[in-house]
């Protein structure tokens, strides 16, 4: 029988928890994945790859953004979005997506 290590403390997962909003959101994790696949995109790129329409892609942007997930910046005048991947999260999600990519269209092991 295998004996828990105690002195690792798993974290606590409470419901509101940054991981499981993100994680359970169909949503948020289609536009991730489109950021994966390109160094930047545009809302209407988003969209149509994510298989959502415009509003519902430009409110999981802005949580992303809020969640400091994904960066908005300018090229000439076109607004584009990427993810951040000076986050720490953004390296987590990035393996854990990637580890089990052969489950997520899009998603290279």
């Amino acid at each position: 029988m295998a004996s828990r290590d105690e002195g690792a403390a798993l974290p606590e997962i409470h419901e509101s928890s940054f991981l499981s909003e993100i994680l359970g959101s169909k949503t948020k994790l289609k536009i991730i994945i489109v950021l994966l696949r390109y160094e930047h995109a545009g809302i209407t790129r988003i969209a149509r790859e994510a298989g959502l329409n415009h509003a519902v892609a430009k409110k999981g942007i802005d949580e992303l953004k809020r969640s400091g997930i994904v960066v908005e910046e300018y090229i000439g005048p076109y607004k584009v979005y990427k993810l951040d991947r000076t986050n720490p999260v953004v390296r987590l999600l990035k393996d854990l997506l990637r580890a089990i990519g052969s489950d997520l269209p899009g998603v290279q092991p």
